[in-house]
């Protein structure tokens, strides 16, 4: 992709949440469409109740036109990658949605658990099945590595459970992410623009070269949208992202960097993600074992931040001053070795 296409996607993307924005929440305040915080999270966020929820309707639909569009004028790899990118924003974005609607009008908590996450795995498999069999061959880039590594034989399953798994972790780790106000959009506009300044210093190689420009498109939209979506959410918030928001972003943050074979860039420079929702793994599992002892002040963990005494803003910088050098670690992990 040219670079001002990318920025033009990105501007519009933006200024459509923006104005999108403007419509929808005196609408969501009209409609009483609000979410009442939870007494266990940290008392500061009690002002909040009554704040409007559901913010992902200003931009996660664009998101998803924005991957699907495209399709329709590209060919082979690109257009797969940008019809594959545009499902599973729109589906995990159906979801969120779901979530929303119920957490607001049924029971104040969302969908339960297990149906969530049978929704989750159900819709990776599906995505898995899709990759795997419009695929000739498969290919992941391991760090430090110039070639591609083909998966062939009985790891083809293997990747396929993988990407199940993969993809229902990394997907609500960003989810999880989104506990303070402007914290997901700042951090997701932070990891965006540092993948796409990676991507435009490599060439991949093969079938996952093809797909580069829609990887890089999807991240330009993202940022569009997380910029136009601070507007409203920057502190004080005027309205909350929602799991609409949140689950569509993490369809784009998670999906990029596996249609280009490099899954493990978000151990890398998504950390943050992964350690969000690790923390709420580990807050839990040590809870049960050890009948009640935790081992943060409060998971995600940027609650143990806030219980610390730091404000939302400062969370929000030193997160996202610690994408930015993860991304940096990401950067030379793949630039001098594949440009």
């Amino acid at each position: 992709m040219l670079i001002y296409e990318l920025i033009i996607a990105g501007a519009v993307v933006m200024v459509l949440t923006v104005i999108a924005g403007l419509l929808f929440l005196p609408k969501l305040r009209r409609a009483g469409f609000s979410k009442q915080e939870r007494r266990s999270g940290p008392p500061s966020h009690l002002t909040k109740d009554g704040t409007p929820t559901a913010g992902g309707i200003f931009f996660a639909p664009l998101l998803a036109l924005a991957l699907l569009i495209p399709a329709f004028w590209q060919t082979g790899e690109l257009r797969r990658a940008f019809v594959g990118l545009g499902l599973l924003t729109l589906l995990f974005g159906l979801i969120g949605a779901w979530d929303d609607y119920v957490k607001v009008r049924v029971n104040g908590k969302g969908l339960n658990f297990r149906t969530k996450t049978l929704a989750s795995l159900a819709i990776g498999l599906l995505f898995a099945i899709w990759f795997i069999a419009g695929s000739e061959r498969l290919y992941i880039v391991l760090p430090f590595m110039r070639n591609p590594i083909a998966i062939t034989g009985a790891w083809v399953y293997v990747y396929g459970l993988f990407i199940v798994f993969y993809l229902y972790y990394f997907i609500n780790a960003v989810n999880l992410t989104d506990g303070v106000d402007g914290l997901l959009s700042t951090v997701s506009t932070v990891f965006a623009l540092t993948l796409i300044i990676t991507l435009r210093r490599i060439d991949l190689p093969g079938v996952l070269g093809q797909r580069q420009g829609a990887g890089e498109w999807a991240m330009a939209v993202l940022v569009g949208a997380a910029l136009g979506f601070l507007v409203f959410n920057r502190h004080p918030a005027k309205v909350f992202m929602g799991d609409w928001g949140s689950l569509s972003m993490g369809a784009i943050i998670a999906g990029v960097p596996l249609i280009l074979g490099v899954p493990w860039v978000m151990l890398v420079g998504g950390f943050l993600f992964f350690f969000e929702a690790l923390s709420v793994v580990l807050q839990v599992g040590y809870f049960k074992l050890t009948g009640g002892k935790r081992i943060f002040p409060m998971t995600p963990i940027h609650h143990s931040f806030e219980l610390k005494g730091w404000s939302e803003n400062k969370i929000v910088f030193w997160f996202s001053v610690f994408v930015a050098l993860s991304q940096a670690v990401n950067f030379w992990f793949l630039v001098p070795r594949l440009k």
